[in-house]
């Protein structure tokens, strides 16, 4: 069962960009190397753009529970500086995923 991180940070005002690159590198360097890993989505509030909304997926519990340490911890300490406030994070079991390739422009 696939199952998924929903996390929403709050970035100082100005420092979206930064924070979002530094998790992207991450992401790149770190998630992506952890077993279950299956993919990230990242979404930026139309309303406020000092919001964001990150959401990963795992293979199963376990490797959510991994990516914990592994992965979230280190990203939050990364860019605990460019943030209002921690992130907020809840989990969820996927229920349906259907995704062409996007490329944001």
């Amino acid at each position: 069962m696939v199952v998924a991180r929903f996390s929403k940070w709050v970035f100082k005002e100005g420092k979206r960009n930064q924070v979002f690159h530094e998790l992207d590198s991450t992401f790149g360097d770190v998630a992506r190397k952890t077993t279950g890993y299956r993919g990230v989505i990242s979404l930026i509030n139309k309303d406020d753009p000092n919001v964001g909304l990150v959401i990963t997926l795992w293979n199963d519990e376990e490797a959510l529970k991994v990516s914990e340490t592994a992965v979230f911890k280190s990203a939050v300490q990364k860019v605990m500086a460019n943030l209002k406030e921690p992130p907020k994070f809840e989990k969820y079991t996927v229920f349906t995923v259907e995704l062409k390739q996007l490329i944001p422009q």
